[in-house]
């Protein structure tokens, strides 16, 4: 199930106190800005332009102005921008951030579109 793949390993990354790129729970909003460096790589970094399965997948996902003007600052060597360009509203669209019932809520969901 891949769901308790993903929660195990938000409790392997809780336990090393670093962020985890798949959930986080917590009564601030603003953790979000702890995903936006891994969103950031891999849209941006992750392979070469025109390569970048994540880029494509984001762009797929209704993003494409966004990953494209990711990719490009990434690959400029401006990664902190690139970093500053992630929308909140993609890491929220993707991710589970916030109070344990919201994430409940929003896996629950996620597990209906299976």
């Amino acid at each position: 199930m891949r769901s308790a793949g993903v929660l195990r390993a938000h409790a392997r990354a809780s336990r090393s106190r670093r962020p985890s790129p798949f959930s986080s729970v917590t009564t601030s909003r603003r953790c979000a800005t702890g995903f936006k460096p891994y969103f950031a790589l891999y849209i941006g970094g992750m392979g070469a332009k025109g390569k970048n399965f994540y880029n494509s997948l984001i762009s797929r996902y209704g993003w494409e102005a966004e990953a494209e003007h990711i990719q490009e600052l990434y690959l400029g060597g401006k990664q902190r921008e690139a970093i500053a360009a992630v929308p909140d509203e993609l890491i929220d669209a993707l991710s589970l951030i916030g109070p344990k019932e919201r994430i409940r809520d929003r896996l629950e969901a996620w597990r209906e579109t299976r």
